[in-house]
């Protein structure tokens, strides 16, 4: 014959209580974060980043990010973002020198393969996407022309919305 366990007198009532208690919490879903991200709100448009070169306190790098709704991020070595945007004919106008490069021709200007950061320059990367896809070029394959379009555009950019955090 099995004999009832008295729960009121043993210590294993009290667990199975709280452990009844816990267990529809943890059954929920987390709650969602409500910390904002730092990223575009719009498909990217421009992604530009340097390394390399000297920097007194660690390695040189900072990232931009130009979304196509105008929205620009700069994030620097230390990890610091600014956000700005940037006015519809500025995009207007970047989008256009974008979309109308010649990327071909801008890749059959070839380097040696040796990246700048080799001799303390810095290295440029930059990913445009356009509407036939996008179209990564770096300056340790391809000599570039910063006169050039889109570059010259996007420095221009860069320079107008971002001076002070650079």
């Amino acid at each position: 014959m099995i004999q009832p366990i008295d729960l009121k007198n043993t210590g294993l009532g009290f667990c199975l209580l709280v452990l009844a208690a816990a267990v529809p919490a943890l059954a929920e879903p987390p709650a969602r974060s409500t910390v904002a991200k730092s990223s575009p709100s719009a498909p990217l448009l421009v992604r530009y980043k340097l390394s390399g070169g000297r920097c007194a306190d660690g390695p040189c790098q900072s990232t931009y990010l130009i979304d196509r709704s105008g929205h620009i991020q700069f994030t620097d070595r230390s990890g610091k973002t600014v956000e700005k945007s940037m006015s519809q004919a500025d995009l207007a106008a970047l989008l256009e020198q974008i979309n109308a490069a010649d990327y071909p021709q801008i890749r059959s200007n070839r380097t040696d393969g040796e990246c700048p950061s080799a001799s303390d320059g810095q290295d440029a990367s930059y990913t445009f996407y356009t509407n036939q896809g996008s179209q990564s070029i770096s300056n340790c394959a391809i000599k570039i022309d910063p006169a050039a379009a889109p570059f010259a555009r996007l420095q221009e950019i860069l320079s107008r919305y971002l001076s002070e955090a650079q």
